[in-house]
């Protein structure tokens, strides 16, 4: 994964994915994330390539071990959800597929994957300047309906891409 950091990123960058929200009315620029720097559940700067590498590497055993790839698989979790990710019917074959999720201040990304690990796909998509959660919590709810857009279309990529190995 050599396109993702845990560091300050230069907002600057050409490739960056700039999110907004308002906030008392301002167009507020959430790109810099300086105050997550080193947290991943909200520093974590990376691309598509890399969060489908991330997925295949958990997937197929190489990124954790085996027992924690059992543990993901099995764990009663909050159903169906089971430790960062949630399961769902793979529409290619009698095994599950599995979704992960983040959502921030201007950005929604979802990734999946099936359950061996041999297909991927991944998308961000940066959100309307929605008000931010501090002004309005409703807006939570129509991230997390993007979201819920999202996921269909992962699914739908998953299985023609199986498919067509078939």
């Amino acid at each position: 994964m050599k396109h993702t950091t845990l560091e300050r990123t230069d907002t600057h960058d050409a490739g960056l994915l700039h999110g907004y929200v308002t906030l008392h009315g301002e167009l507020v620029d959430t790109t810099d994330n300086n105050f997550f720097v080193g947290n991943p559940a909200g520093g974590a700067v990376s691309t598509m390539e890399d969060v489908n590498l991330l997925m295949a590497g958990i997937f197929q055993g190489r990124a954790i071990s085996a027992a924690s790839l059992k543990e993901i698989k099995t764990s009663p979790g909050f159903a169906p959800h089971g430790l960062g990710v949630w399961e769902h019917a793979d529409g290619c074959s009698k095994q599950s597929r599995y979704m992960g999720q983040g959502l921030f201040w201007g950005y929604v990304t979802v990734a999946a994957s099936s359950a061996d690990g041999r297909y991927q796909a991944a998308m961000t998509v940066t959100t309307p300047p929605l008000p931010s959660p501090l002004e309005d919590e409703s807006a939570g709810n129509k991230r997390e309906l993007l979201s819920g857009q999202i996921q269909p279309t992962l699914n739908e990529t998953l299985d023609r891409l199986c498919a067509l190995a078939k």
